[in-house]
């Protein structure tokens, strides 16, 4: 489930940096709200890694 947060938000920005992407704002905000969703229902979310890592991506 984390492998697919990460795969959606690293989506999220690869299409953000595309200068001549349609709905470029409206894509990213759908992948990244997928991401954060799978990210939250991670059962990788309880774990000492994981607050570390999520001290260090800003939101």
């Amino acid at each position: 489930m984390l492998d697919r947060a990460i795969a959606a938000m690293v989506a999220a920005i690869d299409v953000y940096n595309k200068p001549d992407f349609a709905y470029r704002a409206e894509s990213f905000t759908i992948l990244a709200l997928n991401a954060r969703a799978g990210s939250s229902r991670s059962p990788w979310r309880g774990t000492e890694r994981s607050r570390r890592l999520k001290s260090q991506i800003p939101v």
